[in-house]
C-alpha cells in the first residue's frame, strides 16, 4: 500500500489514538489508497506507439508524416509519466525517427526539384 499523503511505501502502519498511521508523514491509512494512474495518460502513451507506427509509414508522404510524427512526439513525452512508461518511450523514439526521416526525405524531395529545372 502506498501513502497519497507522501507517496511512500507503507509495509508496517503506526499504530496510534487515531488509528493506523503512515510512519513517513502520520497520515492516517483509512484516508491513504494506493495511487491509481491517470487513464488520460495510459492513454496517451498507447496513442503515441500506435501513431510511432503509423508515422514510420507515413513519412514517405510528408503531407502525413509531420502531423502523425510530431503528434506521436508529443504523446510519447506526456506518455512517459504514466503507467505505461515503456509505450510512450517506444512510441516517443518511433515518432522521433520518422520525423528525421520525413526532414531529410522533404529535403532531397526540394533538392531534386530544385536541381531538375
Amino acid at each position: 500500500m502506498f501513502c497519497t499523503n507522501c507517496g511512500e511505501q507503507i509495509e508496517k502502519p503506526l499504530i496510534s489514538v487515531k488509528g493506523e498511521v503512515c510512519p513517513h508523514c502520520g497520515c492516517v491509512i483509512q484516508t491513504c489508497e494506493t495511487p491509481k494512474g491517470d487513464p488520460n495518460k495510459n492513454g496517451k502513451a498507447i496513442a503515441s506507439l500506435v501513431l510511432g507506427i503509423v508515422s514510420l509509414i507515413t513519412w514517405l508522404i510528408p503531407l502525413f508524416g509531420y502531423p502523425t510524427s510530431i503528434i506521436g512526439i508529443i504523446l510519447g513525452v506526456s506518455g512517459m509519466k504514466s503507467e505505461n512508461k515503456g509505450m510512450g518511450i517506444a512510441g516517443l523514439v518511433m515518432s522521433i525517427i520518422a520525423l528525421v526521416a520525413c526532414i531529410a526525405n522533404s529535403a532531397i524531395g526540394a533538392y531534386i526539384g530544385s536541381t531538375s529545372f
